[in-house]
């Protein structure tokens, strides 16, 4: 059976206290992690404690937990290390004003009082009977043989006191209780219950009917507290309204609460049930533990297992206990006989994360959760937390929302966010968001969240954005209990648009976001005549188009949740701006107060059928200041370049032809000279040209002593090939066909890969023209071809890695990479540029670029993918985040048996192939 928890606070002890001691830190190995399999407990970092230690209490808000040593009661932290020594008979969990209630015996009783979280004692142990501090105010009994006041069966003197132990006012009635939330209750001489505020004044005075509370009933943090009538228990709230009726035996809390995602858990006729707040009970299981994270312990018959918050079976009754899940992780205990079987612990999906190895576990916390082998407890660190102790979609939004995608998150970092957009993703919790506490709005619209309870830290926070919001009325009701402050910003969009009803979203995810994607376009597409030389983009010509875009990308958000669909990426509000031009040359100016439109993504001007320009959200925001951004394009004819007429059966086109290449007519073609008016010297603008559909081609740009070339990805849509560039100058499609005479053995798919991603000038050989596809491929080479990929080169960049030096070839490079997030470096501000990239390294890498340059976010629900790997697989465990993304994306090199080694160092040839789809995904 699943514990329960009794709403009774002994005046000698605290229900239940479990303990710690001196300590012993053994650091084993954690590097690797099996998906199929379990944590096995050479795998995991367990601080042991004294032997003596008998019980380990639950650790509080400021890291400490109780631990009992030969009877008595001490205090230590999440390291193990001894903060209180052991020396009271009786100890309660530190509150959130960090003060913990203590006993001592002596002859004439226990007497009880306060000690602060260095164990100074700040209240004299000289009371009988004490509440804890779950306000600044609480109720306390001295003893005092000559006072008329009868309570518990004990005589003395009553009266409430502040955190220093100072007397505020004297209690005069039958029966009494701390504050919690603001408010205490009393049952004066005339037997009537009251609600009094901080200023002892009364504010409510319920029926007689009532008995008073429980004696630790004080209103709890939640704003809740247990009342009794002749009839049984129920609750009431602040204002003395009966939330649940007086009907049951016992009402159970925990943690200072006792509604958990709306429900309590209540006895009645001796079956242990949940209650929501309208009164209705739930009882298909034999047993109700509470809602943690989103799932509930139950036991039927004599197997346990978890409920999810629609009532249905999330993990099946198959398991002898289980413990309530903490940090994603839940204890269960698998078969045997009940007290000898081992205890281990598993997902939110039911895998075993860490075999059965212990005998007694508690529920994890800040990192830690106490475990019992042997006869001795310890404290195991989280497998995955003590690696990631920040959710990395979490993280993702933060660095964007900072602009910082590089280097540590300090606490400053955190203390400058006030917003969050987390709209469209779908997050498995919010682990890491308490870190921001001056945070005030977070926006949750068209998103999923499948663990509610960090927003519970964010005691600031002010308003919730929940368009279309995916979160359950449940989880709702648990944010408005814990947060009854929040404004819930609560719209629906409709879906009104044709298309959008007709999106077929049983589509591959590529085909899905694509579409997508191809229906915003539409929507924001503008059609324009521009006479003259000079045309001005603004706010006035783009608010339609923008307004157009955003309302059906909007709905193509309502679709996908309608449909249950994960998109895996943000869609992009998308104008395009197709000019009728009449002069050869034309000027596009982008006007200052384009930057007022937010909502735009992308900004597309189709100069012409064969050429378009491209502005990113991010540019338009660096950009538009003083007299805005000024594009210049010219058509011209290239003498220089002999050309050919090519046909590739849809359409003759001309191929231009250098001194190395094929041969040609002699005849000249249309290239386009661009000069650029930026603020930023450094900032890109997307270039599309008019090319055939071959994989060879590639844009050049004509340089004072020949060409370079800059690369490429065609769009079979558009017809055309894109690129982003930063110079002036002179730009043009060429074939481009490259090949190393050392890859003719590889299989025909990598050769492929290999010459493409030359083609396009990502991928260079050596100085003998060789590309050594056997060979390794170290860090910065890796992130060299990555940056040439993504466009995001950037001389300007500055690297403070203490091995890059200025004027090493790589700088540049790392620099750039650095700069936006696709690398963090060592511990000890190195990058180690001559070492070799490991598998997971490098999927690291891809996945910085697709989140932080494509909008995609990070799975949900990691095991969904990384499940999908054989086992026997090696996954470091820092890098199951992103190794489950890559799963999603297909990128990951497998073996034939689907076996994934993260480890393996990456050769040049199968960086290569992951190169290759990143780059199709760019």
């Amino acid at each position: 059976m699943i514990e329960q928890k009794e709403m009774k606070m002994r005046k000698n002890f605290w229900n239940r206290i479990l303990p710690l001691g001196m300590v012993l830190i053994l650091c084993l190995s954690m590097v690797i992690f099996d998906v199929r399999a379990g944590f096995n407990e050479a795998d995991l970092e367990i601080i042991w404690l004294d032997p003596e230690i008998q019980e380990i209490g639950r650790f509080t808000e400021n890291g400490l937990a109780g631990f009992k040593k030969k009877g008595k009661v001490g205090y230590l932290n999440t390291r193990g290390e001894i903060i209180v020594p052991a020396q009271f008979d009786v100890g309660h969990p530190f509150t959130e004003h960090n003060l913990a209630a203590v006993g001592k015996s002596t002859s004439s009783g226990t007497l009880l009082g306060f000690i602060n979280q260095t164990g100074e004692v700040v209240v004299p142990l000289k009371y009988e009977w004490v509440n804890d501090f779950l306000d600044e105010i609480t109720a306390v009994l001295e003893p005092n043989s000559n006072q008329l006041l009868s309570f518990l069966g004990n005589k003395g003197e009553a009266y409430f006191i502040n955190q220093k132990g100072e007397k505020l006012m004297a209690i005069d009635a039958n029966s009494y209780s701390g504050f919690g939330s603001g408010y205490s209750w009393r049952i004066n001489r005339d037997g009537e219950t009251q609600i009094i505020n901080k200023n002892f004044q009364v504010v409510r005075t319920l029926s007689k009917k009532y008995q008073g509370g429980e004696v630790s009933s004080m209103f709890l943090k939640d704003g809740f507290a247990v009342i009794k009538a002749s009839t049984g228990k129920g609750v009431i709230d602040t204002q003395g309204r009966e939330v649940i009726p007086c009907r049951y035996e016992e009402i159970y809390y925990a943690n200072s609460r006792l509604f958990f995602s709306g429900f309590i858990t209540a006895k009645k006729d001796g079956k242990i049930m949940l209650v929501d707040k309208n009164g209705q009970e739930y009882s298909t299981y034999d047993h109700y533990s509470r809602y943690k994270e989103g799932l509930c312990a139950v036991t039927k018959g004599n197997k346990s297992g978890f409920i999810d918050l629609n009532g249905d079976e999330a993990i099946a009754c198959q398991y002898e206990k289980v413990w309530d899940f903490g940090e994603g992780l839940a204890g269960f205990q698998a078969g045997g006989q009940k007290d000898s079987a081992k205890i281990g612990f598993i997902n939110k999906s039911g895998q075993t994360v860490i075999d059965p190895a212990f005998e007694n576990v508690g529920v994890f916390y800040q990192g830690i959760v106490p475990v019992k082998k042997d006869g001795r407890w310890g404290l195991l660190k989280h497998p995955l937390k003590s690696f990631r102790p920040v959710n990395l979609a979490v993280e993702s939004v933060v660095r964007q929302t900072l602009g910082k995608l590089t280097g540590e998150l300090t606490e400053q970092d955190w203390l400058k966010i006030t917003h969050l957009d987390f709209s469209g993703m779908d997050l498995s919790d919010v682990r890491g968001i308490e870190k921001a506490k001056n945070l005030k709005e977070i926006n949750l619209s068209f998103a999923s969240l499948a663990d509610v309870t960090g927003l519970e830290e964010l005691p600031d926070l002010k308003t919730l954005i929940l368009k279309n919001s995916k979160l359950s009325k449940l989880q709702l009701a648990e944010i408005r209990l814990q947060l009854p402050k929040v404004v819930f910003q609560i719209t629906q969009v409709e879906i009104t648009e044709a298309a959008v009803k007709n999106w077929d979203t049983e589509q591959n995810t590529e085909a899905l976001i694509a579409s997508a994607q191809s229906i915003i376009e539409k929507a924001g597409k503008k059609e324009v005549i521009a006479t003259g030389n000079t045309y001005v983009i603004d706010k006035n010509l783009t608010d339609e188009s923008a307004r157009k875009a955003e309302a059906v990308k909007e709905q193509l958000y309502a679709k996908a949740g309608q449909d249950n669909k994960e998109l895996g990426k943000s869609l992009d509000t998308t104008i395009k701006l197709s000019l009728k031009k009449t002069e050869p040359q034309m000027t596009i100016k982008v006007a200052e107060n384009v930057k007022e439109l937010k909502q735009v993504d992308k900004l597309i001007v189709e100069l012409e059928e064969a050429i378009s320009l491209e502005l990113s959200a991010e540019q338009l925001a660096q950009e538009m200041s003083g007299s805005g951004l000024e594009i210049a394009v010219e058509e011209v004819k290239s003498s220089s370049h002999q050309i050919r007429q090519v046909s590739d059966g849809e359409f003759t086109y001309l191929n231009t032809v250098t001194a190395d290449g094929f041969g040609g007519s002699g005849e000249s073609i249309k290239s386009y000279r661009i000069k650029m008016k930026k603020k930023n010297a450094e900032a890109k603008v997307g270039l599309s040209l008019k090319s055939p559909d071959s994989p060879y081609t590639a844009i050049f740009r004509k340089t004072a002593t020949g060409e370079e070339v800059i690369g490429g990805k065609y769009d079979a849509k558009t017809r055309k090939l894109s690129v982003k560039i930063g110079e002036d100058g002179e730009y043009y499609v060429k074939q481009n066909e490259k090949n190393f005479a050392d890859i003719e053995q590889l299989p025909k798919t990598q050769k492929e890969m290999i010459k493409v991603l030359a083609s396009k000038g990502v991928l260079k050989g050596d100085e003998k023209g060789q590309f050594n596809p056997k060979a390794g491929i170290s860090r910065s080479e890796l992130l060299t071809i990555l940056v040439r990929l993504s466009y995001v080169y950037d001389d300007t960049a500055v690297s403070n890695f203490l091995d890059v030096k200025a004027g090493s070839w790589y700088y540049p490079f790392v620099s750039s990479g650095q700069k936006i997030g696709v690398i963090n470096g060592y511990p000890d501000n190195t990058f180690k540029p001559a070492n070799p990239v490991g598998a997971a390294e490098m999927a690291k890498m891809n996945m910085m670029m697709l989140v932080y340059k494509k909008g995609y976010h990070f799975p949900k629900d990691e095991y969904l993918y990384l499940n999908k790997i054989a086992k026997g697989s090696n996954i470091p465990v820092w890098a199951m985040g992103y190794i489950a993304m890559a799963e999603r994306e297909g990128m990951l090199l497998k073996t034939g048996s689907g076996l994934y080694d993260g480890t393996k160092m990456m050769s040049r040839e199968e960086a290569a192939e992951m190169l290759y789809r990143l780059w199709e995904k760019m």
